[in-house]
């Protein structure tokens, strides 16, 4: 196990990696009384084509059945709901499935023994029928119609739709009612089968616990299971530069209207780190449309702008994406502001060490919730392949005005799409 000394902060990192190639991040803190617990594994709504596992030819499976896996595992084959078990001994439950992974999780203050090990069991022994496949369709048709009335989602997936040709970051995370008709029980066994694997997976442990406790037990869970590391091959598409559609209108039952804006900046010619590259990218649309920039200033002052720019972003090697999503009472006028700010950025330079400070503050911060830190280890291990606290530190020092300066001349942000959401014409 390896101990790593977390500079500036006073934390400390512990670190395993597993014969099965499990990895384990564990960051101990005694001044809370909880432990949050996460098993997560590297597999998203994007990840929808791959070679199975001990298979040589590809497969394409339907939209959406990481999320419908996901639902699935919290029913077990003797019939124990985990979230029953999880009550009984007061802990917390839950999970979640974005584009890029997979995560299940439980928070308590007791208990953490026992509930690692039902954490891992339960995650480690899916029951796939075709009855309770067919059941849970009908589950998440609903929970997909019910993101249809919510504004946020309906702005992130229609822009994605339409800036993607083929990445499948084009479709939505829980896919289409058709999609989730079209799924099968030999389809998500494969999926499991391919994914769940440990060498995909990864445990993240925040909180009041002792580090060689989770070591124990998670090597005594696999100690029965004869794994070794495996390696999964996904399908890779040429995305084109180009935006599939510049703007759609969409009507829904609101009473102020809404506007998404999407930039997709191609980066292949653009050689830079990947994890420095975003968060200039990101520094970039703070300053041009953050709740504390010149833009948003007077855009409120005009009341153009009723709340602030809420700002997005996912990558692939080779796109950044950028939404800005917000309220407004004049599509038009605003739509066209925004134009005129990304066609001739006016960036008050003087605030870039102001915000290059200010991003360390979060970060610190973040030790502080265990909840928060657990989500940050995940996504800088999803995002970035590790997680290394004293890299990003560096990271964030060596970010410079110039170097700033020099990339935004390089940054192509003219493939834009919008999407507006007006009311009901009654």
């Amino acid at each position: 196990m390896k101990k790593i000394e977390l500079k500036d902060i006073a934390e400390t990192l512990y670190y395993e990696k597993l014969n099965n190639g499990l990895e384990i991040y564990m960051v101990p803190k005694k001044n809370v009384n909880n432990v949050y617990v996460t098993y997560t594994t590297k597999y998203g709504s994007i990840h929808n084509q791959f070679v199975p596992l001990n298979e040589a030819k590809e497969v394409k499976v339907p939209n959406g059945i990481a999320h419908f896996l996901e639902h699935k595992m919290f029913e077990q084959r003797d019939g124990i709901d985990p979230m029953i078990y999880y009550a009984s001994v007061g802990a917390d439950v839950n999970a979640f499935t974005s584009y890029k992974n997979t995560s299940y999780l439980f928070c308590g203050a007791t208990h953490l023994k026992e509930n690692l090990e039902y954490l891992l069991n339960y995650v480690g022994t899916p029951h796939f029928t075709d009855e309770n496949v067919e059941k849970e369709k009908g589950i998440i048709e609903q929970e997909i119609r019910m993101y249809d009335d919510v504004y946020e989602w309906v702005l992130i997936d229609t822009i994605h739709y339409n800036i993607f040709h083929k990445h499948p970051l084009k479709y939505s995370v829980a896919g289409t009612v058709d999609d989730i008709m079209s799924i099968t029980k030999e389809q998500l066994s494969l999926c499991y089968n391919t994914f769940y694997h440990p060498s995909n997976m990864f445990l993240v442990v925040t909180g009041n616990f002792e580090p060689l406790e989770i070591i124990e037990t998670v090597k005594k869970e696999f100690a029965s299971k004869e794994q070794s590391e495996a390696l999964i091959k996904l399908v890779s598409v040429e995305e084109p530069n180009s935006i599939v559609k510049a703007m759609e209108i969409i009507q829904l039952d609101i009473k102020e209207p809404k506007l998404g804006i999407g930039v997709k900046i191609p980066i292949e010619n653009i050689d830079m780190d990947i994890h420095k590259l975003n968060i200039y990218v990101m520094l970039l649309f703070d300053l041009l449309f953050g709740p504390t920039s010149v833009f948003y200033e007077k855009m409120h002052e005009n009341d153009l702008l009723t709340s602030p720019m809420f700002i997005t972003k996912e990558f692939t090697n080779q796109h950044i994406v950028v939404s800005l999503l917000c309220e407004t009472k004049n599509n038009e006028q605003l739509l066209n502001e925004i134009k005129d700010n990304l066609n001739n950025p006016k960036i008050n330079y003087q605030d870039f060490e102001r915000k290059k400070k200010i991003l360390t503050g979060p970060e610190i911060r973040m030790y502080e919730d265990i909840q928060n830190l657990n989500r940050y280890i995940i996504n800088q291990i999803i995002s970035y392949g590790k997680f290394d606290h004293n890299m990003i530190k560096s990271l964030l020092k060596s970010l410079n005005k110039k170097e700033f300066i020099d990339l935004i001349k390089k940054l192509d942000l003219s493939q834009m799409v919008t999407v507006l959401i007006e009311p009901i014409k009654k």
